[in-house]
């Protein structure tokens, strides 16, 4: 995909400030019609492949099958676009009643206004039916502002033709997992093989993926924030080591140069045509590996270091301050999100379950078809996304850190920023973020 930027200078935060002092009211609690019973039309705006629209169409159409005075309109937005969308409609006072949000942005819409807080139209103990990790990432100030519909996980794919040409085991279990040291000396082994051009490549494109960065951070006993994540603690030694670490894949050229943060190189074509021998990537790759790489291709567990650690990947779905009905669009989102459509939807788009009673069983028993047992290689690393990846990834100001840290990731990646004077310059800008 290709890195979304923005038309101006002006913050989102700023941009949504524009938006509510123009319109007035648009903080006003609405009246809903009750139930899911109104006559009433409501937008949804999400992104997604083809898979995706098909499965939330879908939905839609049975939802209003039993609701026949209700009409949910789609609205399919390609992601370099969708936050630059909702952005400018929301400034408008013309946002989609319902919108699909990364984990990641979560935070900032709900503690901006741009979100509406759904505690009254939930029944009680609703969140006991999800896996906590997914449910704190909609909460803001401990109220649920969405519903977490899909998760991923990160996994090391490689060319299992190439292993076994190299005599590579990979680990088959995620005690057995890499350690960083193990992990770039088979890297080297692979490119020093001849067979591809590079050995590997991230999939931390574009920018606002950067995030996807921490899981190396998490896994070497680093945070981005103090535990209050109220101050930063990017000058620690362990961001500094993370960074080197990640640096010298480009240095020694084990990864693409044009395979760095705000690159718009899509790595999994790279895989797919043999120009590398491994991607870290997440499951919902799955698909275009199958119709694209001709050679055989497996799957392992991602690195650990002190410890294993995988980013927060997934998103939400919440109800946007411009809904009249906030108690429809609600009682639509848990139909959208019962057991029954979150299957139907993470079979559909290959990504993974957030709710308790789909969590506990494996790929095959949930239907998963192609490769189920890899599929529950991504289910097992769900285990491992910490608490505290949720809460610094998750919170009203990790846009604007998430954009910090691409900027300066790609200082480092591209120009030869030092760790040092890439981890102070991101303890400068998080802690100006934060004031």
């Amino acid at each position: 995909m290709a890195e979304r930027k923005d038309a101006t200078a002006i913050s989102r935060r700023k941009l949504l400030g524009i938006g509510a002092g123009a319109a007035g009211l648009l903080f006003l609690p609405s009246c809903g019609r009750g139930g899911g019973s109104g006559n009433g039309t409501l937008t949804f705006q999400t992104f997604g492949t083809p898979e995706a629209e098909k499965a939330f169409q879908a939905t839609i159409d049975k939802y209003m099958a039993k609701n026949p005075d209700v009409t949910v309109k789609l609205d399919l937005v390609p992601f370099p676009q969708h936050y630059q969308t909702l952005d400018t409609r929301l400034a408008a006072g013309e946002g989609p009643d319902l919108v699909r949000i990364q984990y990641q942005q979560m935070g900032h819409y709900s503690s901006q206004g741009a979100l509406q807080d759904l505690s009254e139209y939930f029944p009680d103990n609703y969140a006991d039916q999800y896996l906590p990790n997914y449910w704190e990432a909609i909460v803001h100030e401990g109220k649920p502002y969405g519903v977490p519909i899909d998760t991923g996980s990160h996994g090391i794919f490689y060319n299992a033709d190439l292993f076994k040409e190299l005599r590579i085991q990979p680990p088959k279990t995620m005690d057995e997992a890499w350690s960083w040291e193990e992990f770039v000396a088979v890297a080297k082994k692979v490119k020093k093989s001849g067979r591809v051009k590079s050995s590997f490549a991230v999939s931390w494109q574009p920018a606002d993926n950067a995030y996807r960065w921490t899981s190396f951070l998490y896994q070497h006993g680093g945070r981005l924030l103090n535990d209050g994540l109220s101050a930063s603690r990017m000058n620690s030694r362990e961001i500094e080591e993370t960074i080197a670490f990640t640096q010298s894949w480009f240095e020694d050229g084990l990864v693409p140069a044009s395979t760095s943060i705000k690159s718009g190189t899509e790595i999994q074509t790279l895989f797919a045509n043999g120009n590398i021998g491994m991607m870290i990537n997440g499951d919902f790759q799955m698909p275009f590996l199958k119709d694209s790489m001709k050679a055989n291709w497996d799957v392992t567990y991602l690195t650990q270091d002190v410890a294993p650690g995988n980013a927060l990947g997934g998103n939400g779905v919440g109800v946007t301050k411009d809904c009249d009905e906030p108690e429809l669009a609600a009682d639509f989102l848990m139909f959208l999100n019962n057991e029954e459509w979150q299957l139907r939807n993470i079979l559909a788009t290959q990504l993974l379950p957030t709710r308790k009673g789909l969590s506990g069983k494996s790929a095959k028993e949930l239907g998963y078809e192609y490769r189920p047992e890899l599929k529950d290689l991504f289910i097992e690393q769900l285990s491992v996304v910490s608490r505290a990846a949720v809460g610094e990834t998750t919170g009203p100001d990790f846009g604007e850190l998430n954009q910090a840290l691409g900027d300066e990731l790609e200082a480092a990646f591209k120009t030869g920023q030092s760790a040092s004077e890439t981890a102070d310059k991101l303890h400068q800008k998080v802690s100006t973020i934060l004031k």
